[in-house]
């Protein structure tokens, strides 16, 4: 259902006249692609700034910049993750496929894809 007041055209999943009376009171300025992802950046980076992880290593990528890409998993999920090469140059021990690994890190969100990774 589109629905239209005030201007401001909403394309709503499901008909709901409160759902469609909150979005055309406080959204009256339609947010930009990229302002919605500095915003979720802005929001994520500030909340997560450690976070304390467990998981398994998959998909290694040691990059001939230095930096170390892989993502971490468990049984219902997986996140990017990437250690620069600063840090990457103290760690006492190669990354490999399948390790149990505790990770101190951050959050960071790249902004063009909205896409996000532990640092």
């Amino acid at each position: 259902m589109v629905g239209e007041k005030k201007g401001v055209e909403v394309d709503l999943l499901f008909n709901d006249d409160k759902f469609l009376f909150f979005l055309t009171r406080y959204m009256q300025k339609p947010l930009s692609v990229t302002a919605l992802n500095e915003q979720i950046k802005s929001l994520l980076e500030s909340t997560f700034l450690h976070v304390y992880i467990e998981g398994e290593v998959s998909r290694v990528t040691y990059h001939n910049s230095g930096h170390l890409y892989f993502t971490l998993k468990d049984k219902n999920s997986t996140i990017s993750c990437v250690m620069f090469r600063g840090n990457n140059a103290k760690l006492k021990f190669r990354l490999e496929e399948g390790m149990s690994v505790l990770i101190n890190a951050s959050l960071a969100v790249y902004t063009p894809r909205c896409s996000y990774q532990l640092n």
